[in-house]
């Protein structure tokens, strides 16, 4: 008769080290160890520890697997023991920038708060802003375009207001809020004073410039405005025609 021996591949086992990463880093290398492998084969058989995701994965916690490789790889079979670690992508990080359109309006203006959501890793959050006046919702505005969300008001009362946009945070990343910006609405103008024509002109001594400015009455103001001027460099004096309006 003909014997046959059959060499069957020897079973090893691997270990892994778990790891966690926010959502949107890049995965790092997943290590391990590998026990059961004859000493004729040191340095001839390596594990390969890999986990079916990607940097944009969304969180949670995936399996960690093992391949062998090498030139002896051929002759051992490798199982994960167990307690073997995972990997598990949380919740990354943002920040808020809150920027004003005008910091400084007059009453009844329109203001436009901008609020733009960053990243700490990478990806794009979603979700909605909270913009607040103190404890006071001023309006809830979902993301958009840039990661930005706006809003529009003319309806600030006069006075200081604290303002704060607020991110609602979605599955992949946490909310965060801005840093307060203050909003200083001033009463509004008994009229406005603008300057219709060049405002820089070089004046030689001895010389005249002329300016020409329109003047417009706010919130139907109706008494006289007697027009000066100040900071004049010295020698020099201006006339107003008409002198009061």
């Amino acid at each position: 008769g003909v014997f046959v021996l059959t060499v069957t591949p020897l079973p090893v086992t691997a270990m892994a080290t778990g790891i966690s990463i926010e959502y949107g880093q890049a995965l790092p290398a997943i290590s391990g160890t590998l026990t059961g492998v004859l000493p004729q084969d040191s340095g001839k058989v390596t594990a390969i520890f890999s986990a079916a995701a990607t940097a944009i994965s969304p969180t949670g916690q995936y399996p960690i697997t093992v391949t062998l490789a090498g030139p002896a790889a051929g002759n051992y079979t490798v199982t994960l023991a167990s307690g073997s670690g995972s990997l598990i992508i949380g919740k990354a990080a943002t920040t808020v920038t809150l920027s004003s359109s005008n910091p400084a309006p007059f009453l009844g203006a329109p203001v436009t708060l901008t609020a733009q959501v960053a990243s700490t890793t990478s990806g794009t959050p979603t979700g909605s802003v909270a913009f607040t006046d103190g404890t006071v919702l001023l309006a809830s505005v979902p993301l958009g375009a840039g990661d930005t969300a706006s809003y529009t008001s003319a309806a600030l009362s006069s006075g200081a207001h604290s303002i704060t946009a607020v991110y609602s945070g979605d599955s992949n990343f946490t909310g965060s809020s801005s840093t307060a910006a203050v909003e200083t609405v001033a009463p509004a103008p008994d009229f406005t004073f603008t300057a219709t024509g060049g405002t820089a002109q070089t004046v030689n001594p001895g010389q005249t410039a002329t300016y020409t400015f329109a003047l417009q009455s706010q919130n139907n103001f109706s008494s006289p405005i007697t027009l000066a001027a100040s900071g004049l460099p010295a020698g020099a004096s201006a006339v107003f025609t008409p002198a009061t309006v």
